[in-house]
């Protein structure tokens, strides 16, 4: 057992390095310049608004970005291995681009080298927008015109030179050979989970506040509804598919196990605007619930206090989230039980004289329990995800409305924050589910 627990373990630890190279992936390919992004937060400027190149680099520095991205990388000859010190995304994209063009990275960097020299000195001020253009312009035929009006006006024969030495020696068959670049740990990667690990998940870009003091409360509030409504639904579907098996003959099962499907069928955002509707309004008499939404709590109150003033805003909300987990949970339970009934165990135990209902609760339950609880651990992601529904149309500030809002408003650490959270927990509850197997059946082997 204590093997195979450890292997468990050893294999979740990988998995969420692997999830955790995925987020990170996603955050780097997100549209827009992220140092432009951070600086247009911090200091409140317009998007298009110019940044002096100090400023720029000083905050490419703090937030990591003049580092390589990962370890190691797998390209091709054609390409350098210091291109991750042009941390100007858009500039960097055009260097890229123009390799991959003409594979000859020196006569690339020099031509791009030729344009900054003519931006810095500023001697000609005409051209000036159309340096800029070229700086961060890849396409063959607008470069190759622009170029071309600068040789008709002799101006900036620098330029038009590099551009020439690079069509003229262009490399093209060095972009099909491979090539290996270590980094070492000194990259943006290693940083950035390094982060992570310690509870840093960056600051947002809306309010400029740690993104674990905006979470802290929505996870809160999020685990309250995940944590009752599996609460109510496990127990419920236990014995309510305890009882269907054992009065599996009986028509009204029959016709409860029919309802049970429909239910199953029935999305939850439909019975949340039902519930809502019917329940919540003076308008149809049946004002049983409080409005939705949560009432203002000071901030400094302890935690089992706002759960207290909160609780019967949430009633309403986990009995919604928990009516489709409980119907899953019920028919897969019933249907584990009748599985159990044609075992040959169970044959013995019955020509042994127990009764029907011995044979189960003796017999059947514990066998039944192993396949429970792998639809339990497939559940309860499954309910915190389904969270972000309810809570939207309840008007809740948990995890799901945040992560919501912040999708919209393109505040992607929030977004990449519940992530690798969400991440977190489906691994750590298919490990702990894992681990039960092995009190249920000592003889649960990969």
């Amino acid at each position: 057992m204590f093997y195979y627990i450890l292997k468990r373990i050893l294999i979740a630890v990988p998995t969420l390095l692997l999830i955790s190279v995925g987020i990170f992936a996603l955050s780097c390919f997100v549209p827009g310049d992220p140092i432009e992004r951070e600086l247009n937060s911090e200091f409140e400027i317009k998007p298009d608004a110019a940044v002096s190149d100090a400023i720029y680099a000083a905050k490419a520095h703090e937030l990591n970005y003049d580092l390589p991205v990962f370890y190691v990388t797998l390209s091709s000859l054609a390409y350098p291995d210091s291109l991750y010190k042009i941390f100007r995304r858009d500039q960097r994209t055009m260097v890229e681009d123009m390799i991959a063009d003409y594979g000859n990275a020196s006569a690339v960097l020099n031509y791009r080298n030729a344009l900054l020299s003519a931006i810095n000195n500023k001697a000609d001020t005409a051209h000036q927008n159309k340096l800029h253009f070229l700086l961060v312009e890849s396409d063959r035929t607008r470069m190759a015109y622009e170029i071309g009006e600068f040789r008709k006006k002799n101006a900036l024969p620098e330029i038009v030179s590099a551009y020439d030495d690079l069509k003229k020696n262009s490399k093209i068959y060095l972009c099909y050979i491979p090539a290996f670049h270590f980094y070492g740990i000194n990259n943006q990667y290693h940083r950035w989970l390094r982060k992570y690990m310690s509870s840093d998940l960056g600051k947002t870009l809306r309010e400029g506040i740690p993104v674990t003091q905006k979470l802290k409360q929505p996870f809160l509030i999020t685990f309250t509804l995940t944590f009752f409504s599996l609460l109510l639904c496990i127990p419920v579907a236990m014995f309510t598919g305890f009882y269907a098996a054992a009065h599996r003959e009986l028509k009204s099962t029959q016709r409860f196990m029919n309802f049970t499907m429909a239910l199953y069928a029935t999305p939850t955002f439909w019975i949340s605007t039902l519930a809502v509707l019917f329940l919540t309004s003076p308008q149809y008499h049946l004002k049983i619930f409080p409005a939705v939404g949560l009432p203002d709590v000071d901030r400094d109150t302890a935690f089992i206090s706002k759960m207290f003033a909160y609780f019967p805003y949430l009633l309403l909300p986990i009995l919604c989230m928990s009516i489709h987990p409980m119907v899953v949970l019920i028919r897969h339970f019933y249907n584990a039980l009748l599985v159990t009934l044609h075992e040959d165990y169970m044959r013995t135990a019955r020509a042994k004289g127990l009764s029907a209902l011995q044979a189960l609760k003796n017999h059947a339950l514990r066998s039944a329990l192993v396949p429970f609880i792998t639809v339990v651990g497939q559940i309860i992601p499954a309910a915190l995800t389904g969270t972000f529904v309810v809570e939207y149309i309840f008007n809740i500030p948990g995890i799901g409305r945040i992560a919501y809002e912040a999708l919209q408003a393109r505040d992607w650490p929030i977004v990449f924050a519940v992530f690798m959270l969400s991440a977190m927990v489906l691994v750590t509850v298919n490990l702990v589910t894992d681990v039960i197997y092995t009190f249920l059946n000592p003889k649960v082997r990969y």
